[in-house]
């Protein structure tokens, strides 16, 4: 069953680090694992942001995804969907569901 609550928050244009713990915690060597943001659930839903992720810490089951600025900078201000996703063949299934909430940010440098 995946994490539930993991939020997090960005401006738009933002680069940021969202890095999650899993819970319980598990090995995750060798892993391959993605972050999602999305307009929603289902198949009508519209994939804003899908990156790889990186493995921090495996034997403590700690991740992270870093987004650029060319990773937010398209997004709208509102929330979307937030899901990290482990890829290995067989074991495809979420790992965390949440919301990415995009603030309008007040100018860019």
């Amino acid at each position: 069953m995946p994490k539930l609550n993991q939020n997090a928050t960005v401006y738009v244009g933002e680069d940021v680090a969202i890095r999650v713990t899993l819970d319980p915690v598990v090995d995750i060597t060798g892993w391959t694992i993605i972050c999602v943001a999305s307009t929603g659930l289902g198949a009508s839903a519209t994939k804003t942001i899908s990156k790889g992720c990186t493995i921090v810490d495996a034997e403590a089951a700690v991740f992270e995804v870093v987004l650029t600025d060319d990773d937010t900078g398209g997004l709208e201000h509102r929330a979307y969907e937030l899901s990290f996703w482990r890829t290995d063949a067989g074991e495809e299934r979420p790992l965390t569901l949440g919301t990415l909430t995009a603030l309008q940010t007040s100018r860019e440098p």
